[in-house]
């Protein structure tokens, strides 16, 4: 996602070129890089129940949610799928 993310090819070029020595010296990801994207954050402070269940995710569970919002092309559709990550976990379901 941290590669994904860069908007110019010269980033992402810059991004990938850095990783392997990122990994060798114990890195697992940018220190400047979010993992939950904010909007999901936010929800989930604001749903008890959901924050629980997700907290039991496992770090690919996260992931593909995490990745399911960033890849939303508009912000009505970024909302949504905030929403159902929030209905689905405090539901108990860990998958769409």
């Amino acid at each position: 996602m941290w590669i994904d993310s860069a908007k110019q090819t010269e980033t992402r070029k810059r991004r990938i070129e850095s990783i392997p020595s990122r990994l060798a010296s114990g890195k697992r990801r940018p220190c400047c890089f979010a993992i939950v994207p904010m909007d999901l954050h936010k929800a989930l402070a604001g749903a008890p129940k959901a924050k629980s269940n997700w907290s039991k995710l496992t770090s690919f569970e996260r992931r593909d949610f995490a990745s399911w919002v960033d890849s939303a092309k508009d912000s009505g559709t970024r909302t949504k799928r905030v929403e159902k990550i929030c209905f689905m976990l405090a539901a108990g379901k860990r998958r769409a």
